[in-house]
């Protein structure tokens, strides 16, 4: 498995951040500009720009409930800056409503 294809159901576009989305491995999701990816072997391991702490797989997804403080399958960070954790936040309500 390599890295999300560019038709990920994540990659949800706004104005405010779409001119300044990063376009790591090719993505214009919102969430890379808080995470970076590196595949070790066959294992993808996200880390989290803010805490520095990393996550073996799961996806960008997954990051984005990290960055919003959603306790689900992944550890929160409360230190998030506030407009990061409330963008992650609209960026999964947007994925839940579709």
């Amino acid at each position: 498995m390599d890295v999300p294809e560019d038709n990920d159901p994540n990659n949800v576009s706004s104005e405010k951040y779409s001119s300044g989305a990063s376009t790591t491995h090719g993505k214009t999701n919102p969430g890379w500009e808080h995470v970076s990816y590196k595949k070790e072997g066959k294992t993808h391991v996200y880390t989290c720009l803010h805490w520095t702490n990393s996550f073996k797989g799961g996806g960008i997804n997954r990051m984005k409930q990290h960055l919003a403080s959603i306790l689900s399958n992944i550890s929160s960070y409360k230190r998030v800056p506030h407009d990061v954790h409330h963008w992650m936040l609209e960026l999964l309500n947007q994925i839940r409503k579709k």
